[in-house]
């Protein structure tokens, strides 16, 4: 989550590892640091993977402080120069409705997904964060080569709709995440750090998110 506002610390072990581990054994693993290049079997597996020309679609997901969004910026900045054309990111950080919404935000993302699969302009209202309220719609045209990053845009059924699915994970585990989330977005962060986490570690169990990656990335 990189949302300019976040309570007690819930920190998880290391590495995370309360995570389900993988299903596939064709998982592939890389160890990655911002600022590097990016592995280039990831790149390849990513370019590769497609199963639609009409919007090609990439799922970055980890939990808040994992290193996602830089992640998924990077990769869209070199998939845009191997590909000579632009790779868009979007996610959830810009429609996640409060503090308690990780769950109405992925009825969100997941119909935006389904629209934009299916060649349809996709939608999403974004969240004012002063006022608690929702925006006026956002449309989304289809077409573009697209990376939907955030906290939950990685389920089952996300999974079917995407050509290519990595999750993100922090190797000092939720102490480096908090610690990452707060350089981040600030001391407005801190109330709400506890309250966010409840809800991203509940969906490790209910979503088994890693459990559908590709690729998972160490930060």
């Amino acid at each position: 989550m990189s949302i300019s506002e976040g309570g007690p610390d819930f920190s998880g072990s290391p590495t995370d590892s309360h995570c389900p581990v993988p299903e596939s054994a064709a998982v592939r693993q890389f160890p990655w640091t911002s600022g590097e290049l990016l592995p280039e079997p990831l790149l390849e597996a990513a370019r590769h993977a497609r199963a639609s020309k009409i919007t090609p679609l990439i799922l970055v997901d980890g939990l808040s402080g994992s290193g996602k969004s830089t992640l998924a910026c990077a990769l869209a900045s070199a998939l845009s120069n191997l590909e000579e054309q632009n790779w868009r990111v979007l996610g959830p950080d810009l429609w996640f409705p409060g503090w308690d919404g990780l769950r109405a935000a992925q009825e969100v993302t997941c119909a935006l997904a389904e629209n934009l699969r299916a060649g349809r302009p996709g939608a999403y209202r974004p969240w004012d964060w002063e006022r608690s309220r929702p925006l006026s719609l956002v449309e989304v045209s289809a077409g573009v080569p697209t990376i939907l990053e955030g906290c939950g845009v990685l389920t089952s059924h996300m999974r079917r709709l995407a050509d290519y699915a990595i999750w993100v994970e922090a190797e000092g585990g939720g102490t480096i995440r908090k610690e990452r989330a707060l350089a981040r977005d600030g001391e407005a962060y801190r109330p709400w750090w506890g309250r966010w986490e409840e809800q991203d570690l509940a969906r490790l169990e209910s979503d088994r998110p890693r459990s559908f990656a590709d690729a998972i990335i160490y930060t």
